[in-house]
């Protein structure tokens, strides 16, 4: 399936890609630059590992694209990117091979159903019950925790992207698709008011999301999801069944490694800036010959001749306008931070320095300006929203 570009001025979910593509210079930080990385008597120097700061990301302020982050939306992210980054867990789906799809022949083990299959589907927008041609068949090794729900009605292992159907109590309508990790960390909003659909997602009570204990279980393995038109296929494990959502895995399961310049290796907060380190990917051509065999030797050339550069983020959700500003929804996930050439989120900018001290100037304050009430802080968050 095809994940839409949500581009600058539209509404709706899909691929959040920041980035202007152009190259902004500035004479003085040019200079700046240069002279961290020249040695007058021995030519440029070429750091071994080549590490430098960045400003990446803000939350609260509008970007490029005219979209806003919330604070605690942004900050939940890069929490889990950090986690990943300390962790280097390898990124799974869906279950293991203790689970069950109901196909046209019958309950099939998730691990032998192939793409030959048909699989009971549910239209989340029709409450309709169909039968369709598994599009996708996905295996990967896993390495870190599974998320276990049970009660009575559910009992099984999943990885913590996984995603799970979500109706509301109340009105007996698709309401989203929600990870296991938000389950787990009662991020969903009226979790209590929610349930996972059986069989018949409108007239069945359904798993009642309030009565789910959750734990987490370390896992090493194999394990298994599938995809189809509907997103949504029928599950069992230790006989109790429900609906399922896939996970839209990429077309490539692998990066493609010739693509990749950096590597983050530290993210921390000043204020309402999200700032860090990241480590070039630099051949030894590159340091000894001034030879570019790789994107991070381009990166790095680039900053030494004083080319100011920066970083955008890539993510998946849905943007919306609310009170006049277009915002950023709470179902945002963070894939990555790619270089480029300008950066959409404002003085998002590369430095060369470690102690990022030449990036002071795009960073807000943690100060707080002194006889300020509370009343006025207020007040200005708010002109800060609606301008």
């Amino acid at each position: 399936m095809i994940l839409k570009e949500i581009k600058r001025g539209e509404m709706g979910y899909g691929l959040l890609i920041e980035n202007d593509g152009y190259i902004s210079l500035d004479s003085e930080a040019n200079k700046v630059i240069k002279e961290s990385l020249h040695d007058e008597n021995n030519g440029w120097f070429v750091p071994n590992p080549f590490i430098v700061s960045a400003v990446f990301q803000k939350y609260g302020i509008k970007n490029a694209n005219g979209r806003i982050y919330p604070e605690e939306i942004l900050k939940r992210e890069v929490e889990r990117y950090m986690e990943r980054v300390k962790e280097r867990k390898a990124l799974g789906e869906c279950y293991t091979a203790d689970a069950k799809i109901l196909t046209v022949r019958g309950w099939k083990n998730i691990a032998e159903v192939t793409e030959d299959d048909n699989v009971l589907t549910l239209n989340t927008e029709t409450n309709k019950i169909e039968f369709q041609k598994v599009t996708k068949k996905i295996e990967l090794d896993f390495n870190g925790d599974l998320i276990h729900l049970k009660s009575k009605d559910i009992d099984e292992k999943v990885t913590p992207n996984h995603q799970y159907v979500i109706y509301r109590k109340n009105r007996k309508v698709f309401y989203c698709n929600c990870t296991a990790e938000k389950l787990f960390n009662q991020e969903l909003n009226n979790q209590n008011k929610s349930y996972i659909p059986q069989l018949d997602a409108v007239n069945d009570k359904g798993i009642d999301l309030k009565k789910v204990k959750f734990e987490k279980i370390p896992y090493e393995g194999k394990v298994y999801c599938v995809e189809t038109p509907n997103h949504t296929f029928y599950v069992s494990e230790n006989n109790k069944h429900h609906w399922s959502h896939n996970c839209n895995h990429p077309s490539e399961s692998v990066i493609d490694l010739e693509r990749v310049s950096h590597n983050i290796i530290e993210l921390h907060w000043e204020g309402s800036t999200l700032v860090g380190k990241m480590e070039l990917n630099i051949t030894e051509a590159f340091r000894r010959y001034g030879v570019c065999s790789s994107l991070g030797d381009t990166v790095a050339n680039l900053l030494m001749n004083g080319y100011k550069i920066g970083v955008s983020s890539r993510g998946i959700g849905s943007v919306s306008e609310k009170y006049g500003v277009t915002m950023v929804g709470n179902d945002f996930e963070l894939i990555c931070w790619d270089v480029v050439s300008e950066p959409s989120t404002p003085g998002a900018y590369i430095s060369t320095k470690e102690d990022s001290s030449d990036l002071v100037q795009y960073i807000e304050s943690k100060e707080k300006p002194k006889n300020k009430t509370v009343v006025n802080e207020k007040i200005n968050r708010l002109k800060d929203i609606l301008l």
